[in-house]
């Protein structure tokens, strides 16, 4: 077991799969917990080393997104905009239907657009500035898109 955090660095071996930071810390017990964010369908590997210092070791993570029954949100564009709405965005995602809700910071977006290839085009609600959570429900099914936009 390591005396003190150990510095690990990651790199996906393949774009457009997931999303994982650069670099994440061990607890002072060697155990570490990495956030792995889906940004398609598809595999990949995670190439995971350690510094010199720490012996240089390296090893591979084997990652596999698969799409479930209900709404994914895999990115928001632009990511931006002003507090008082009204901002055209275009959500990419999965399993998008005219029945799906969308709500940006908890508040319903102003007009939602279900595109015949599954993309969403949606007008953002006036929301006090910050960054937000996006939210899609389709039924009984609902997804989080962690700090998906910043007002």
């Amino acid at each position: 077991m390591p005396a003190s955090p150990v510095r690990l660095l990651l790199q996906p071996a393949k774009a457009g799969i997931v999303s994982v930071p650069d670099t994440v810390l061990t607890g002072a017990d060697g155990k570490v917990v990495i956030p792995v964010r889906a940004l398609g369908i598809g595999s990949t590997i995670v190439g995971i080393s350690l510094l010199d210092i720490n012996g240089g070791a390296s090893f591979d993570l084997g990652v596999g997104v698969t799409l479930g029954p209900g709404p994914v949100a895999t990115n928001m564009n632009p990511a931006l905009g002003r507090s008082s709405g009204g901002q055209g965005v275009t959500i990419s995602g999965f399993n998008f239907s005219d029945r799906c809700a969308f709500t940006l910071g908890g508040v319903p977006a102003a007009e939602t657009v279900v595109q015949p290839n599954g993309t969403v085009f949606l007008l953002t609600p006036p929301h006090d500035a910050g960054t937000v959570d996006l939210a899609v429900r389709c039924g009984t099914r609902a997804f989080v898109l962690t700090s998906a936009f910043t007002y």
